[in-house]
């Protein structure tokens, strides 16, 4: 179950970033890939993203 679901778009960049209203995860769609971005579980099966791409900001705030 998905509570929000944001749609980000410039220029040819195109990002998805979807909250679980249950567990609280965020997970990122970019290029066909999915990315949890905030595993709200710790030691699930879920793993947030250390490698950092292309302007991306997530791990370092």
């Amino acid at each position: 179950m998905v509570s929000h679901e944001t749609d980000l778009h410039a220029f040819q960049f195109h990002e998805e970033l979807y909250d679980c209203s249950v567990c609280g995860t965020v997970s990122s769609v970019a290029h066909g890939q999915v990315e949890v971005v905030t595993d709200s579980q710790a030691g699930s099966f879920l793993d947030s993203s250390s490698e950092l791409v292309e302007a991306d900001d997530y791990d370092t705030l």
